[in-house]
């Protein structure tokens, strides 16, 4: 699901480069509704676990990158890439510690968790959790404009 997530930004940031908001509002609307549908219906139709919901969100936000990608090489934006070995080998330099940073941060929002069930239960992680992301919530919510005004810019 990392690894999903880092490779659906980049369509959805060349969306956004172009000034396509609508397609990824609809991107990002997309994910959530169908990640509930999906979620919902693998734990009506199988066992009711946790990982049931991570294979519905990673089914879904595959097939909504696979859209973004596949609209963006019918407009001729993605080609495919001719680069020297140069260029590639710094882009890596550069890029990879920003990855190691990427993967801490998604490793720290839920290794707490994590450490919660370990030492509290189930019933304190869920306490947790809701605090915490209604926290994070909110901040997606108040930084989420300022990013899409920003970020073109």
């Amino acid at each position: 699901l990392l690894a999903v997530r880092i490779a659906s930004a980049v369509p959805f940031q060349i969306q956004r480069a172009q000034e396509r908001a609508w397609a990824n509002a609809a991107a990002q609307v997309a994910i959530r509704w169908l990640t509930t549908a999906a979620a919902l219906a693998l734990l009506l139709a199988g066992p009711r676990r946790p990982s049931s919901v991570l294979l519905a969100t990673l089914i879904v936000e595959v097939l909504v990158a696979l859209v973004a990608v596949a609209d963006l090489r019918r407009t001729g934006v993605l080609v495919r890439p001719r680069l020297a070995h140069e260029p590639l080998a710094g882009a890596v330099r550069y890029g990879a510690p920003l990855a190691v940073s990427a993967a801490a941060g998604v490793l720290l929002a839920y290794g707490d968790r994590f450490v919660v069930e370990r030492l509290l239960g189930l019933d304190a992680v869920a306490t947790y959790s809701v605090a915490c992301d209604t926290a994070r919530r909110l901040a997606e919510t108040l930084l989420a404009p300022v990013q899409l005004a920003v970020v073109p810019v």
